[in-house]
C-alpha cells in the first residue's frame, strides 16, 4: 500500500533532496528551474511552501512566498511529476497552500503567473477561484492570475 502524505518544505529538505525536486520538473525544459531558483530566499518561503511524497519520494511541491511590504502571497510553482498526474496530487496541494494563506489573517490575496500556452493550468486556477487581472507579453506571454480570500 502507497504511504502518501504532505510536508511543509524547509530549506534542508530541500537542500538534501533537490534533485528529486528538479526530476519532478524535467518535463518542463521550457521553464527549467536551476538550483539557485529553488533555493532563493524570498519571505514567508517557508511557511508557504509543500512537497508532496509517495512512499518517501517526492511526486510534487509547491513553492509560495509573501511579497513583501504587502498582504499578497505568490504561487511560484506548482509542479507534480509526469508519471503521477490525475491523482489529485496538485489540488491537495493547492488546497494545503491556500489554507496556510488563509490561517496568516494578513494575507488577502494569492497571485500566479502561468503561460497562456498551459490551458490546463489557466483552467485549474479558474476552477479554484482565479480570475485573469494582466496579460504579461514576452518570448513566453502569460497571464497574471489572482484570487482574494475571503
Amino acid at each position: 500500500m502507497n504511504e502518501e502524505r504532505v510536508f511543509r518544505l524547509d530549506r534542508v529538505t530541500l537542500e538534501e533532496r533537490l534533485p528529486e525536486f528538479m526530476q519532478v520538473e524535467r518535463d518542463f525544459p521550457e521553464e527549467k528551474w536551476f538550483p539557485e531558483n529553488y533555493l532563493k530566499e524570498v519571505p514567508g518561503k517557508w511557511d508557504l511552501s509543500l512537497y508532496y511524497e509517495i512512499d518517501q519520494k517526492v511526486t510534487g511541491f509547491l513553492i509560495g512566498s509573501l511579497m513583501r511590504g504587502q498582504n499578497i502571497a505568490t504561487l511560484h510553482r506548482l509542479m507534480v511529476d509526469q508519471n503521477y498526474r490525475d491523482r489529485g496530487i496538485g489540488t491537495i496541494l493547492y488546497s494545503e497552500f491556500e489554507n496556510l494563506c488563509k490561517e496568516r489573517t494578513e494575507i488577502n490575496t494569492i497571485t500566479l503567473q502561468v503561460r497562456h500556452s498551459n490551458k490546463e493550468a489557466i483552467a485549474f486556477y479558474k476552477r479554484n477561484g482565479y480570475i485573469v487581472t494582466e496579460a504579461v507579453p514576452g518570448e513566453m506571454p502569460r497571464y497574471v492570475m489572482e484570487k482574494k480570500l475571503s
